[in-house]
């Protein structure tokens, strides 16, 4: 039996499309929320099409070309493998081996919550803030990464807290409290949202404090995973907390903030 270059491209095409679409999958294993597992399945689906879209169009390209010059490989098992990939890929257990083995392909790559920080909290907030009743005027904030607990935990999960601002005076900004918790758990998990309220409070107005240089949130993101040796963190807090008196003294974002010294 002679196998062809093209059986081969289309086995490996084929693998790639199972390998990829598992990985993209994987993250939905730890959504909790209901409400915001349609949108992570939205988010995997054009992500598919960016990525495994092409691989299988180039799958579905070999596999023709094989077919027609009738190599080693019967094409029924290639046609097969062009429906059985993308749906192994998709499938529970193959998510939880991507999931279990991420971690060796992260090894000397930069960290992943990086993007956490980033991208997948920022439109998981993006998402909960577009169903949340504000009047016009109001925008959404977001408190820096916070530890659950002081001092924080090596490796312990982070929490961000949604709340909006508006303009009242030249000198002034209202504030309104926090409506949304956003909860990542650990190292590459999607973020959890927990909403607060329906709509926005306010909690009144201070003054519009200078801008000031600070640290990017992804680095404060590093140092609580890291457990805040150094007090990198405790330090931007404490800034954060000048500079935000109102929203920082609420019930719900005061316990996690660092003691007032």
């Amino acid at each position: 039996m002679h196998v062809g270059l093209v059986d081969v491209l289309a086995l490996a095409l084929g693998l790639a499309v199972c390998i990829v679409l598992a990985f993209l999958v994987s993250p939905l294993a730890t959504q909790s929320d209901p409400d915001m597992v349609w949108e992570g399945r939205a988010a995997v689906g054009f992500a598919a099409l960016v990525y495994v879209g092409p691989l299988w169009l180039g799958q579905a390209a070999s596999t023709l070309f094989a077919a027609l010059a009738d190599g080693g490989i019967w094409p029924g098992w290639l046609w097969g493998g062009l429906v059985v990939a993308p749906l192994v890929g998709a499938s529970p257990p193959a998510a939880a081996l991507a999931r279990r083995s991420s971690p060796i392909f992260r090894r000397g790559a930069p960290d992943p919550d990086l993007h956490l920080s980033g991208a997948a909290v920022q439109q998981a907030s993006n998402f909960a803030w577009a169903d949340t009743t504000a009047e016009p005027g109001w925008e959404l904030r977001r408190t820096p990464p916070l530890p659950l607990e002081w001092p924080p935990t090596r490796g312990g999960t982070a929490v961000w807290f949604c709340y909006a601002e508006r303009p009242a005076t030249p000198e002034t900004v209202e504030v309104a409290g926090p409506w949304a918790r956003i909860v990542v758990t650990d190292r590459g998990a999607v973020p959890i949202v927990e909403r607060l309220s329906d709509a926005v409070e306010s909690l009144g107005a201070h003054s519009i404090q200078p801008a000031t240089a600070h640290l990017k949130r992804q680095v404060l993101l590093v140092e609580l995973r890291g457990g805040d040796p150094d007090g990198v963190l405790a330090r931007a807090l404490n800034d954060w907390r000048v500079r935000n008196a109102l929203v920082a003294a609420h019930s719900t974002v005061a316990q996690h903030l660092p003691p007032v010294v």
